[in-house]
């Protein structure tokens, strides 16, 4: 628990806490991917609290560890016993309940301004959101379901889908809770609703059909006070109680740097694991992913050659290659098959990346991202009537 909470002040200290920058990283901290201009960190990581949480964004399936990287895309899910949060760039947490599958939609955290805009796709289960502040008006911190969608700006809350039924507990601050279109995917805005602390909305199918047919508000008399037994529910409680120990650790983390302690002070308080090391024998430097060719659409059965440079070194044979995304696989060269994966194949195209990184760095690189399209079917030529 103590190290899962440093975990977490490390990063807020970093960026989240009035933009104090740590004199010293120690411990294991969020990864970062960088555009050009290196201030663009795209990646979440994930923190297993008990069970099995497994990575399903592309085949084999992989089992998650603590720290382990999650990009755009990555579809996460949990055992029957599987707990964990996953972090994001800003500090703000995303809490995983078991049975739990989530994708990562968007994350995007622009380290100058601190905007931050992150999309979770909640596919069955429950989370819950502790945001950090959002800084900028841009920032989005959104989660939806194939129903409901709930944003925030900066709030705590929880969210399940199971069954076609979308649930929102508030808990900090105001969440907007909306409808949305099974014809169209966009939100119905007239049914906004806000709910607040300890207030609960409920919306079936049958809500949003009915917030569909009218231009009238219909979702105001669905939000209800939470009752006791969903607020002395054990993961509700248990995921509080974590909200308000991150809390405290901000409050106190802020009071001891406004009294011009230096930070390392505090991070050196409590242990925090060794942080892996990178082999001296691989090149230091930022790590690159070079196709042979532009990507962007890639058809079924094409292939696509990729190498991996560092310091103007080729070091393609050094790194594990990895697909994020169902859509194809990539051979331990770098050469990239492009195949839509069975979840997908039916809607004809899917997205995803290369990603390569060395055996013990948690530094990952990623291609352009690459857009797979269906191989046309050839319809047979009907000859003499045969």
């Amino acid at each position: 628990m103590i190290t899962r909470i440093i975990v977490i002040l490390l990063i807020v200290l970093g960026v989240g806490a009035g933009g104090y920058t740590l004199v010293k990283n120690k411990g294991v901290s969020t990864p970062s991917t960088s555009d050009k201009s290196g201030l663009v960190d795209e990646k979440a990581w994930i923190e297993v609290l008990s069970g099995s949480i497994l990575n399903k964004t592309s085949e084999p399936v992989v089992e998650l560890k603590s720290g382990d990287l999650l990009v755009v895309g990555s579809i996460i899910e949990t055992g029957p016993s599987g707990h964990g949060n996953i972090h994001f760039p800003d500090g703000s947490i995303l809490r995983l309940d078991k049975e739990t599958t989530v994708t990562l939609s968007q994350i995007n955290f622009k380290k100058d301004s601190h905007s931050l805009i992150v999309k979770i796709s909640l596919g069955v289960g429950r989370v819950w959101s502790k945001v950090i502040s959002l800084a900028t008006p841009d920032s989005v911190w959104e989660v939806k379901t194939s129903n409901t969608v709930a944003t925030v700006r900066g709030t705590a809350f929880g969210m399940s889908y199971k069954n076609n039924l979308s649930w929102v507990l508030g808990s900090e601050n105001k969440i907007a809770v909306a409808p949305i279109d099974p014809d169209t995917g966009k939100t119905i805005t007239t049914s906004e609703v806000i709910i607040k602390e300890n207030q609960v909305i409920e919306i079936s199918q049958k809500d949003v059909l009915e917030a569909k047919s009218t231009t009238a508000p219909t979702l105001n008399n669905k939000v209800m006070e939470a009752s006791s037994a969903i607020l002395n529910d054990p993961w509700i409680k248990n995921v509080k109680e974590e909200d308000r120990i991150f809390d405290l650790n901000i409050n106190n983390t802020k009071l001891e740097t406004n009294q011009n302690n230096p930070i390392e002070k505090t991070v050196n308080k409590i242990e925090t694991p060794i942080k892996p090391t990178i082999p001296s024998s691989l090149p230091q430097g930022e790590l690159l992913v070079i196709a042979n060719k532009t990507l962007g659409s890639v058809i079924e059965g094409e292939t696509v050659t990729f190498r991996a440079t560092q310091n103007n070194q080729d070091v393609t044979s050094k790194v594990k290659w990895n697909v994020i995304g169902q859509i194809g696989q990539i051979s331990p060269g770098g050469i990239f098959t492009a195949q839509l994966g069975n979840q997908v194949s039916e809607f004809g195209e899917a997205v995803g990346y290369v990603i390569a990184n060395f055996e013990n760095s948690k530094d990952v690189s990623k291609s352009e991202l690459i857009k797979v399209i269906a191989a046309p079917v050839e319809t047979p030529i009907n000859i003499g009537g045969q």
